[in-house]
């Protein structure tokens, strides 16, 4: 019988061999997620409110680091990407609009809050001063809307994203 003894060389290179795996691994995941939010995204633009069409604009793709996984209870050695209003336009973040048009306002009252003059800017340009009746916002679900529409092909667009990728390396 004759026994093979693993040196610094081999283990090291077995090492290099395991986090390559997982790098392609990762990769042709990722590719396969980007692939199924094509078309979630080109809905989500088509039904998002066309205001200013900075909402449209804002909705985009991307990818989750450590820490946004862990805030959502993701597993950090899972690939995750974000799709919807993550993306800034004109300065500004539109998800957080976004939620609300989403899920809606019920009426309320807003109170300004600047301490010296009391006012506060509305978007149209309108100062305010003391206190205002929001009349709400009727919940426009456009994202979920979006998913619906576009569920029925995940898997195929999954594992086509996934095969392009793969294909593109066997061809290198």
């Amino acid at each position: 019988m004759i026994f093979f003894e693993a040196n610094d060389d081999i283990e090291k290179l077995i090492i290099e061999l395991n986090q390559f795996e997982e790098k392609l691994k990762h990769k042709v995941v990722r590719s396969g997620l980007v692939s199924l939010a094509r078309p979630v995204k080109k809905s989500m633009k088509a039904n998002a409110p066309q205001d200013d069409g900075d909402l449209a604009k804002s909705i985009n793709h991307k990818l989750l680091n450590k820490r946004q996984k862990s805030r959502l209870s993701i597993d950090s050695d899972e690939v995750a990407i974000l799709v919807g209003p993550n993306k800034k336009v004109n300065g500004f973040h539109k998800g957080f609009i976004a939620n609300f048009i989403e899920d809606g306002v019920k009426p309320h009252s807003i109170k300004a809050i600047k301490k010296h003059d009391k006012t506060m800017k509305f978007g149209s340009g309108d100062f305010v001063s003391g206190e205002i009746n929001h009349p709400g916002i009727k919940a426009n679900p456009f994202m979920e809307r979006s998913i619906d529409q576009n569920d029925q092909n995940f898997e195929e667009l999954f594992y086509k994203g996934m095969a392009r990728t793969l294909d593109k390396i066997r061809a290198q």
